[in-house]
């Protein structure tokens, strides 16, 4: 789960870099699904659930939007051919 300040510092990292702890402000890493995170919201402290619902419905919203894109270009293309 995310902290507060770990929203401002969001990066989508590869698939080869394991993060690291170095200010001891973080028990553990884990890399896990968009359910597995809702599903363990309940288990964190405040604010880093706040933190972490919050950029959960961000995502969901571009997810929408992106569908919405899909389906508008969808349309168009079968409108003007």
């Amino acid at each position: 789960m995310l902290g507060c300040a770990g929203l401002a510092q969001l990066t989508v990292l590869p698939a080869n870099v394991t993060p690291h702890n170095t200010d001891d402000e973080v028990a553990a890493f884990y890399c896990v699904s968009i359910g597995e995170c809702t599903a363990r919201l309940a288990g964190v402290i405040w604010d880093a659930g706040l933190v972490t619902a919050r950029l959960l419905a961000r995502l969901l919203d571009l997810l929408f939007l992106l569908g919405l894109c899909n389906i508008f270009g969808n349309f168009m293309s079968e409108l003007f051919g």
